[in-house]
């Protein structure tokens, strides 16, 4: 499943991964999960748990 795909950066961090994927081809696949520092590990386990990944995330 894709869905279109943008960016913003809100934090003027001027960091964004995936960045140069989103410009070349304006998609996004997989599921996409939102965090803070302390929930990454939560947020990466649930769509692998869950099997909505298909190997995306290693």
């Amino acid at each position: 499943m894709s869905a279109n795909a943008s960016f913003f950066d809100l934090n003027g961090n001027n960091e964004l991964t995936g960045q140069a994927y989103l410009q070349d081809y304006g998609v996004a696949y997989g599921p996409i999960g939102i965090s803070n520092t302390n929930a990454i590990e939560r947020v990466r386990s649930g769509p692998v748990a869950e099997g909505d990944v298909g190997g995306v995330l290693a």
